[in-house]
């Protein structure tokens, strides 16, 4: 994540939420060291099953047993 000082914000102010949304969350650094992170909430644009995929050795037909016998073990 990316971070600035309070006046590169200040000074900066209107453009960084242009920069936010489309670089994501930034951290603002005042001078007695807080802490403070501008980032966009509302109404997200992606889906909530929009997510990053896992890297695994699994095969298909394996992921699926193990899917079958979770299954099964909540009856």
């Amino acid at each position: 994540m990316k971070e600035i000082s309070f006046e590169e914000a200040l000074n900066r102010f209107r453009e960084l939420f242009d920069e936010v949304e489309k670089e994501g969350p930034l951290r603002i650094r005042r001078k007695d060291g807080k802490v403070f992170v501008l980032k966009v909430e509302g109404p997200d644009r992606r889906s909530p099953l929009d997510v990053e995929g896992v890297e695994t050795d699994l095969t298909l037909d394996e992921i699926l047993q193990v899917i079958r016998e979770g299954r099964e073990g909540r009856s």
